[in-house]
């Protein structure tokens, strides 16, 4: 081992060993060669250092994934579930992986759902047996994972309705959600799952946990999957030229040059913020989510991008006249004097008639899931929101 890739990997530990103060840090010397042994990158140390895996066993645990083809964005999957999968959980995973099951299924698998750490040997050793479809259905229609392997079971097995109910019944709390959700597995009618079912933080619509991973920072997770709705009114313009310091205004009402002003129109940058994100996954999926397959999932842009639509309509104020002079005041004139005040204490000089107004997109992109990868189906532009601002604020190039 090279002087030189010990002491990065001395310098990593102890740079773990800050961040993780009540773990016990083993030898540096001893970890240093331990990651040698490998044969693995020092840059592969680094990642599975992010992990929450013990860091005495970080270098056994990346050798025993990399010989068995599972990547640590999955084994980081399964922890954010309460679910942390030990050395000897990883080849099982790598079985389900040559088994038939895909990455994009076992990322479904990792994400359905919390479930109860103790079980999670039975039910990976459970999913060894059963076709991946199976379960997947479950899942899809946003089973949790312990009642989508049940149904994969029955289905296998040829089992009837009324006794799966029966038996989850008997097994565990069925709430409501869980309920219709099993209703909607069974019976294969994943579009007509009741309204607004998604939106709650029990068991999500698979469809719509996945849109939430690909189109949201993980920090709104819980946001966007809680009951509470901001409604977030239109943002505010932080900067009407874009950021573009040659970008040009308009003077006077008035447009002289051949194309129009839509296609010179910069695009003022906007103070959007998360909770604009949030609503923007929330509307389109309450919009469009019966729309899509149960191994749908759609991926939304942000921030999102405007189009002026409308270049508004502006004219400066007359001058107020008087019933005996008009607009030629006379100073000894009491009228004269109230018009000329009152028209020289206006805050603005001029009549805005109407606004110009910018139509947001956000880009939307459609993704079915296959057990060979993503396919990319379908990629549109969605409305998203109407602001308007001071036409005299809108600038061109």
């Amino acid at each position: 081992m090279s002087g030189e890739i010990a002491q990065g990997c001395q310098q990593l530990l102890a740079a773990e060993a800050a961040r993780r103060p009540t773990e016990t840090i083993p030898e540096a010397l001893d970890w240093a060669l331990a990651w040698s042994l490998t044969g693995l990158p020092f840059e592969q140390a680094a990642r599975w250092c992010d992990l929450p895996v013990p860091l005495a066993n970080l270098p056994v645990a990346a050798a025993v994934a990399t010989r068995h083809g599972v990547a640590p964005w999955l084994i980081e999957a399964w922890d954010e579930l309460g679910v942390r999968p030990t050395v000897g959980d990883i080849p099982v995973i790598g079985e389900l992986q040559r088994a038939g099951w895909g990455t994009p299924a076992l990322d479904l698998v990792a994400t359905a759902g919390s479930i109860d750490a103790s079980r999670a040997a039975e039910l990976l050793a459970r999913l060894l047996v059963l076709p991946p479809a199976a379960v997947l259905d479950g899942i899809r229609t946003g089973l949790d994972l312990p009642a989508a392997v049940e149904l994969a079971e029955y289905a296998e097995a040829g089992g009837a309705t009324g006794q799966l109910l029966n038996r989850l019944l008997r097994d565990r709390v069925v709430s409501e959600e869980l309920g219709a959700r099993i209703n909607v597995a069974i019976t294969d009618i994943g579009d007509t799952m009741p309204t607004g079912l998604w939106a709650t933080l029990a068991e999500p619509d698979a469809r719509v946990t996945r849109s939430m991973r690909a189109s949201l920072p993980k920090v709104l997770w819980a946001e966007f999957l809680s009951a509470d709705e901001e409604h977030p009114g239109p943002p505010e313009v932080d900067e009407a030229n874009g950021g573009n310091t040659d970008a040009w205004s308009r003077d006077g009402n008035t447009w002289g040059l051949i194309d129009c002003p839509e296609d010179r129109a910069v695009e003022p940058t906007m103070m959007w913020n998360t909770a604009h994100q949030v609503t923007a996954l929330r509307r389109y999926l309450g919009l469009y989510l019966r729309f899509l397959n149960p191994e749908d999932y759609v991926e939304l842009s942000w921030p999102p991008s405007g189009n002026l639509t409308t270049d508004g309509h502006w004219t400066n104020r007359h001058p107020i006249d008087c019933d005996e002079h008009g607009t030629d005041w006379h100073d000894a004139c009491a009228d004269c004097e109230e018009n000329r005040d009152a028209w020289e204490h206006e805050d603005d000089p001029v009549c805005i008639h109407s606004p110009a107004t910018w139509d947001w997109y956000v880009e939307v992109q459609t993704w079915r899931i296959n057990d060979d990868g993503y396919e990319d189906v379908n990629i549109d532009r969605w409305l998203f929101m109407t602001t308007t601002m001071d036409p005299r604020e809108v600038r061109y190039l």
